[in-house]
């Protein structure tokens, strides 16, 4: 019943202040509580931090909001904070998929300025974690919904309402936090592995882009001024081109490397094949 609900939401919200309330009074209590978190013998095969990141979606907002304030706050500690980035990468496509046609994701976005700001966080997840390739995959996933029906090659429909709703924000942004550390972008241009799952999952969303817009020569009626043929492409336009600027930066430093020639021969291949 609702007083049965409302005493549960009490329960959480004072476990939740209570904690860090705990947490603050010493650096070696919040180091604890961050280790027991991490912990995943004690429910099973995963640990109270993935529990959380899994279900956080589902929670009241007050209960939300005090889990993620915590969550930041035992982030205090290095260490907690390297691992809380390993579960929070393994998770990613899981969490932004669950959030899918919902504005309020402020949560992941409060995890991702701690994580993907931090140039050796982000270094680690690079190279061990596959973060590279699971932000792709997972903006990839939000863009499949917008792909217009028997079109071939794969073309987005600029109707889609994704491009609207600016769907793929968080991944958009996640990705700038990424390549913006020159050391990183570096890092992801020399290695070929991290190379190739870049270009692959890059140019398979611009080539989706293509003649998204198409344009007329002459049109025999009046264009609206927001005409969702040309407003919604812009949108998704704006949203990743920053990213793509980071990528030509990153290229561009590795004047040594074969990195210019691998895109290019690259975007050569799926251009002919669009063609």
């Amino acid at each position: 019943d609702i007083e049965a609900a409302e005493k549960h939401l009490q329960a959480w919200e004072t476990n939740f202040e209570w904690l860090l309330g705990l947490g603050g009074f010493h650096d070696g209590l919040r180091k604890i509580i961050g280790q027991v978190f991490l912990d995943a013998s004690l429910l099973g095969n995963q640990c109270v931090v993935e529990v959380f990141l899994r279900h956080s979606h589902m929670m009241e907002p007050s209960v939300r909001k005090l889990e993620t304030n915590l969550l930041v706050d035992l982030m205090l500690d290095l260490d907690f904070k390297h691992r809380f980035a390993q579960v929070f990468t393994h998770l990613y496509r899981e969490l932004v998929l669950a959030r899918a046609g919902n504005q309020d994701t402020n949560e992941l976005g409060d995890f991702t300025c701690q994580i993907f700001t931090r140039q050796d966080v982000t270094l680690e997840l690079v190279r061990e974690h596959d973060l590279v390739k699971n932000l792709l995959g997972c903006l990839w996933d939000l863009l499949q919904p917008a792909l217009a029906e028997g079109a071939h090659p794969l073309i987005f429909n600029h109707e889609s309402n994704i491009f609207k709703d600016h769907e793929i924000i968080q991944c958009s942004m996640d990705l700038l936090y990424v390549l913006d550390h020159v050391d990183v972008a570096r890092e992801i241009i020399r290695c070929p592995r991290l190379r190739s799952d870049l270009w692959e999952g890059w140019i398979r969303i611009l080539i989706a882009m293509q003649a998204m817009n198409p344009h007329e020569r002459v049109v025999d009626r009046h264009v609206e001024f927001t005409s969702p043929a040309w407003g919604n492409a812009l949108t998704l336009h704006t949203d990743l081109m920053s990213n793509t600027w980071l990528i030509l930066d990153a290229v561009e430093l590795e004047t040594g490397s074969d990195a210019a020639q691998d895109m290019a021969r690259r975007a050569w291949a799926a251009l002919r094949d669009w063609a």
